[in-house]
């Protein structure tokens, strides 16, 4: 049976079946699961050392105009008290654009890993100008 401890009106729970730990949730999909917003004071990071990775290379890179035509919303969260509106993309877009970087969880719901997206399209915007300054290179000399 799940652990549940309850302070001061927040709740949180370790369920003991699945390893996974909730805070503001009863039912916790992931490891660690918030339900809310997550404050830090320093950095959130991912373990990244090659050493730790089968590595194999990512040709791949989203279109420029994959990046250019991802859905920038303002939005709301239905389930949020306090209405409070944010900004950010689509999971079902990146689904079809960048499937590695979206998760579905056991009921189905989508999230994003804004941070993978980020960093490949970024390198893909270098990669792009790298070679536009490559050819306007070559025009001056004509």
């Amino acid at each position: 049976s799940p652990l549940f401890r309850n302070a001061e009106g927040g709740n949180g729970v370790i369920n003991e079946t699945s390893g996974n730990s909730g805070i503001g949730t009863s039912s916790p999909q992931y490891k660690l699961h918030v339900v809310g917003t997550i404050y830090a004071t320093g950095s959130i990071t991912e373990r990244s050392d090659i050493r730790m990775k089968d590595v194999e290379t990512y040709s791949w890179a989203p279109a420029l105009s994959a990046i250019a035509d991802a859905p920038i919303a303002i939005y709301t969260m239905k389930d949020d008290k306090e209405q409070r509106r944010r900004v950010g993309s689509i999971a079902q877009y990146w689904q079809k654009a960048m499937p590695e970087a979206v998760c579905e969880a056991a009921d189905g719901m989508l999230s994003m890993n804004y941070g993978e997206i980020s960093l490949v399209s970024v390198v893909a915007l270098a990669r792009e100008v790298r070679q536009l300054k490559a050819q306007i290179e070559m025009l001056k000399r004509r």
